[in-house]
């Protein structure tokens, strides 16, 4: 799946005479669900299936909060 992305130029904003630089910024294409993305990811796996990366999915987002 390819990253879609937009440059930004931004300049330091700690050294004004710098010259700019150009910056990649990642753009979202829409939403993932937890079932699809353990999929996925279970998919470049031969020992876990999506169950079992669902699992860990749904308690990372319990450890997190």
């Amino acid at each position: 799946m390819p990253v879609q992305y937009s440059l930004s130029e931004k300049g330091n904003p700690s050294d004004q005479t710098a010259p700019k630089k150009f910056y990649a910024n990642a753009k979202s294409t829409g939403e993932v669900t937890f079932r699809s993305l353990s999929k996925e990811i279970a998919g470049g796996s031969t020992t876990v299936s999506d169950t079992d990366v669902l699992a860990v999915l749904n308690d990372l987002t319990k450890a997190l909060a």
